[in-house]
């Protein structure tokens, strides 16, 4: 008997076959056959109708003879035959391989049979043609393997080929990218199906037209190199073959570019129509601006501002070419010059005719100045050139300058400023007079340097009679006695005099010093005499306090004991001739003795004040205060406190008896000053409770009022009060010598008078206090009138009668919370008319 015997699963194994005699029992050894636990290995007799299974691996199955059928088949079974696969897929218009490739004949038989049915009909033993390769469709074969000389058939197998449809070519859209591109990195722009807009199943991109090498994804186009890069794309369906491939061209547009990383327009401040001249578009781009590099651009540009000088703002601009490639950003920065004053210029200027005119750029200050006049209102041509008039006659005439800068870089990127324009105005006239003849003028040796008085009038003055530089008028040089002269020139401008006319002055010798005997001697401490000097022949004496300036007197000094010692700082003398002239002053020495006695100090004091005295040593024994004129009313030991009832001028001292001559008294001067006669104006007219009058007080330098209740201007002389009957205002006021005074007045006011007021403030809201705003006065005045307006200027209520007032509402209508303005008007009881307006609040 010949059994077979195969493993079961995607595809049936061959694992071996055996003749075996018709023994009762057989073996068959799996572990030959690469079994696992899994496997499912059948035994298929001769009959194929009875199987044993055996499974697991390393174990021998075995088969009862039952199982085994003798007779015919036991030496004609043969094995099926073995397909090299089941089923074979071929997409349309591809090359079918002959279908003998598909089978292979088991060893041991002839031929290979054919049918058109898994069950019946004859096989043939003519290999079929394979299916059309052009025609979509599944074409089903059955094939056995027979052997003629046994007639043994395997069982049929089923070979089945398909024939799959062709997908449809997807749809792609070629692809425009400009240079840089972005997202990414380096210039990447995208994947190319995202860019083309491809559509299909299963896109594959290839290289080439045919051949070539498959992406492994979605190609990324570069965009650092411009030019065109073919990318070809397929498509497949489920079920059917890869599309013809499509060709996705992608263009690389180059980006415009600039020449600079950055920009500077330069504008002059206040220039009318600002542009720009060196950020420009190249030919067939457009400018796109951003406020923010981050931002959005647009195509408008940004307003050039030059309203405000030194003024530097910042912008970002691309170019985008007509591809909308954009070039890389550029920071602009848009630079206002300085405020460019116009030059300072002296106008007007006068020249004489026929003399020689200098240029006018002496008569102006500025940089960089152009010149130009105008003709019927028209302005010339400017030029550097500073114009030199012609004087050959009497004229007039106006240039206009103006001054120019240069703002940025010098050489290629800079904006000329113009300053706007000052005037000159030019006259050319005929010279005027000479100066009427001067007498000689005298003036003392030494003198301070005064401006030579006469003549008066407005002349030109030289040091010189023809040539030199004019001057203003100038000083006198008394260092030296003797003669010398100035010349004066009259004149109708800086550049047209007259002939020029001579001023003699004379410096008087100054009069010999006066002589100065030896040092006379004082007490420290008390009065000092008169200082004395021998004026030289001729002359008399001035005395001074200090070496240089200050007035003279002609009565001689006193010297001052306050400080002992050798005292030569302190009085200077001159002698004075009959001309006034006077010598240099000499210093007029004296001695101060010590005075042993202890000292104390004094000031002045206003009266009705006391002085206290405090010496700064021990009371002598036998010592004393003297008080001129005063009174000590208090104080023991070194202190003692004096007043005086009389203004006036006193000396305190400390006197010693038993002391020597400079220890005998020590004397100080006080000077009592009188109190301010503070007065406040009597109140002459009627006056009205609640009205406001000005107090007016006088006599002092300064002013205090009490109590600033009511009061406006409590520290002036002349407050404002709101008139409360009976009240009483005191001033005091302070003069130069700190002294003070008070004044006093008490207010009643006319109970005749006409007066109204009215509070600031009511609240209508019904619980019965202050719900009604009215006014309230004094007297009943002939015609009153009160009104009422909103914010808004409307009129809410009105009433000439007093009695009545607003209750907060309007026809009917509870007004809001807010400020109102009150106007009233009545007459008084001068028959005046008198009006008052305020503001009201109403709350609730």
């Amino acid at each position: 008997m010949h059994i077979v015997i195969k493993r079961w699963g995607l595809s049936a194994i061959l694992l071996g076959s055996l003749n075996i005699a018709n023994a009762t029992t057989f073996y068959v050894d799996l572990n030959a056959t690469g079994a696992n636990e899994n496997s499912r290995d059948i035994v298929t007799l001769a009959d194929r109708h009875k199987e044993s299974t055996i499974s697991g691996k390393g174990k021998k199955a075995a088969i009862v003879p039952t199982t085994i059928e003798t007779g015919k088949f036991a030496s004609t079974m043969a094995p099926p035959p073995v397909l090299t696969n089941d089923t074979y897929t071929y997409c349309l218009n591809s090359s079918i391989p002959t279908m003998d490739n598909f089978v292979t004949t088991p060893p041991g038989y002839a031929t290979i049979l054919w049918y058109t049915t898994p069950n019946g009909g004859t096989g043939s033993t003519s290999t079929p043609l394979s299916p059309d390769p052009t025609v979509a469709g599944t074409s089903v074969y059955y094939v056995s393997a027979y052997d003629p000389v046994t007639t043994n058939e395997t069982p049929r197998e089923t070979l089945t080929i398909i024939v799959q449809a062709q997908t449809a070519a997807p749809t792609a859209n070629n692809v425009e990218l400009c240079q840089y591109s972005t997202p990414g990195n380096g210039g990447i722009s995208g994947q190319i199906d995202q860019l083309s807009s491809a559509t299909g199943n299963n896109l594959r991109w290839y290289d080439a037209a045919s051949g070539g090498t498959e992406y492994p994804s979605p190609p990324i186009p570069g965009t650092l190199s411009t030019g065109t890069t073919s990318y070809f794309v397929t498509a497949t369906d489920p079920g059917s073959c890869e599309s013809p491939r499509v060709e996705v061209q992608v263009l690389v547009h180059p980006s415009p570019s600039w020449p600079s990383s950055s920009y500077e327009e330069y504008f002059c401040y206040q220039e009318s129509s600002p542009t720009l001249r060196n950020v420009v578009a190249q030919p067939g781009n457009t400018l796109y601006w951003y406020n923010d590099p981050t931002g959005t651009g647009t195509t408008t540009q940004p307003t050039i501002d030059v309203s405000v000088p030194g003024q530097t703002t910042r912008y970002y601009v691309e170019q985008r070419n007509g591809f909308g490639c954009g070039s890389n950003l550029v920071n602009v920065d848009f630079i206002v010059g300085p405020d460019l004053q116009p030059p300072v210029v002296n106008s007007p200027v006068t020249f004489c005719v026929g003399n020689t005119a200098p240029p006018l750029s002496d008569f102006a200050i500025g940089s960089n100045l152009m010149w130009y006049q105008t003709t019927g209102g028209t302005p010339g041509t400017p030029t550097s050139v500073a114009p030199t008039v012609v004087t050959d006659q009497v004229k007039q005439e106006t240039w206009y300058v103006y001054q120019t800068l240069q703002i940025g870089n010098a050489v290629t990127n800079y904006k000329t400023c113009n300053s706007a324009p000052a005037s000159i105005e030019v006259n050319v006239d005929n010279a005027p007079a000479a100066p009427q003849p001067v007498t000689t003028q005298v003036y003392c040796q030494n003198s301070a340097p005064v401006l030579i008085e006469n003549p008066t009038g407005d002349f030109i003055w030289y040091d010189m009679s023809s040539g030199g530089t004019g001057t203003t008028r100038p000083q006198t040089n008394t260092t030296a006695a003797g003669n010398y002269s100035w010349w004066i020139a009259a004149t109708n401008g800086q550049y047209c005099e007259s002939a020029r006319t001579e001023v003699p002055i004379t410096i008087t010798a100054a009069p010999a010093e006066p002589t100065v005997p030896t040092p006379p001697v004082f007490c420290e401490g008390q009065p000092g005499g008169p200082l004395a000097a021998t004026p030289a022949t001729g002359t008399a004496l001035a005395w001074y306090t200090t070496v240089s300036g200050g007035a003279g007197v002609t009565n001689p000094l006193i010297a001052q004991t306050d400080a002992p010692g050798l005292i030569n700082d302190q009085a200077y003398v001159t002698s004075i001739d009959a001309n006034g002239c006077e010598s240099n002053r000499v210093a007029v020495p004296y001695m101060v003795l010590v005075n042993d006695l202890p000292d104390f100090s004094v000031n002045d004091i206003c009266l009705n004040s006391t002085l206290t005295l405090t010496l700064n040593g021990a009371m002598p024994a036998n010592a004393s205060w003297e008080v001129d004129g005063g009174q000590i009313v208090s104080g023991s030991g070194n202190t003692r406190q004096v007043r005086w009832d009389v203004p006036g001028t006193y000396n305190v001292g400390l006197i010693d008896p038993s002391a020597t001559q400079c220890s005998s008294a020590r004397l100080k001067t006080v000077t009592v000053y009188d109190v301010p006669n503070v007065q406040i104006a009597p109140i002459t007219a009627g006056i009205c409770a609640n009205s406001d009058i000005t107090l007016s007080a006088s006599g002092a330098l300064t002013y205090d009022w009490t109590p600033k209740t009511n009061m406006t201007g409590g520290t002036t002389a002349t407050p404002t009060v709101t008139v409360i009957d009976g009240a009483v205002y005191a001033v005091t006021g302070t003069d130069a010598n700190g002294c003070a005074n008070t004044a006093s007045i008490t207010l009643q006011s006319d109970p005749n008078c006409i007066t109204y007021a009215f509070p600031n403030a009511f609240s209508p809201n019904g619980d019965g206090v202050n719900d009604v705003f009215r006014v309230k006065g004094i007297g009943s005045p002939s015609i009153f009138e009160m009104r009422i307006y909103n914010r808004w200027g409307n009129l809410l209520f009105m009433s000439q009668d007093m009695s009545k007032g607003w209750d907060g509402n309007n026809a009917g209508k509870p007004q809001e919370v807010g400020t109102y303005t009150v106007m009233i008007r009545y007459v008084d009881e001068n028959k005046q008319i008198i009006s008052k307006k305020g503001t009201l609040t109403l709350v609730r």
